[in-house]
């Protein structure tokens, strides 16, 4: 998709035909074509350009609508370890979740703590007897973020860590020799 506005045009011609000198050390590191990077280069630029009259950042729409959407249900957990590491991707984040009913990211914070952040719709999270009414109240609520903190969980740490395992893409990082259950 190629931006309509002349200016956009402009930037986006020079981002995908200028000099880049990183191109084929990422295309090589990432183990890309060419065209597969360009396509990349693309679909950022076009999720972070503003658009159309009334100037909306395709991104920023993405994420507000995962906060304001008045079915959201949102969940942010932190794990917390007194004795025991958290993995770290080269990806930056591992998916917890394989559901199309769930959006979920875990994030390592620092050594010893990550962060799970869960998206959900209401109906998906409300229990199968929750009336209509109650589940419409929830909707016209204002919008919380339910934050739990929790104390050396393992079982989440050992799922996390597995998890970073299982989906780096070249490397993981651990801050100390041993890692708990790998």
């Amino acid at each position: 998709m190629r931006p309509t506005n002349p200016l956009h045009l402009k930037y986006y011609e020079k981002i995908l035909n200028g000099i880049n000198y990183s191109q084929a050390f990422n295309c090589k590191k990432f183990d890309i074509s060419t065209e597969d990077y360009r396509d990349w280069l693309a679909l950022l630029f076009n999720l972070l350009i503003p658009h159309g009259k009334d100037n909306k950042v395709i991104f920023e729409d993405i994420v507000r609508d995962l906060y304001v959407n008045e079915s959201s249900f949102i969940m942010v957990n932190a794990f917390y370890y007194t004795n025991h590491s958290c993995l770290l991707s080269d990806r930056g984040f591992s998916t917890p979740i394989e559901s199309d009913k769930y959006l979920s990211f875990d994030f390592n914070l620092c050594s010893n703590v990550f962060l799970r952040y869960t998206f959900a719709d209401i109906y998906t999270v409300a229990p199968k007897n929750a009336s209509s009414k109650i589940i419409d109240l929830y909707k016209k609520m204002p919008k919380k973020i339910i934050y739990k903190v929790e104390v050396d969980n393992l079982e989440a740490l050992i799922k996390y860590n597995q998890n970073v395992v299982f989906q780096y893409h070249a490397k993981f990082f651990n801050s100390t020799i041993d890692c708990y259950d790998l």
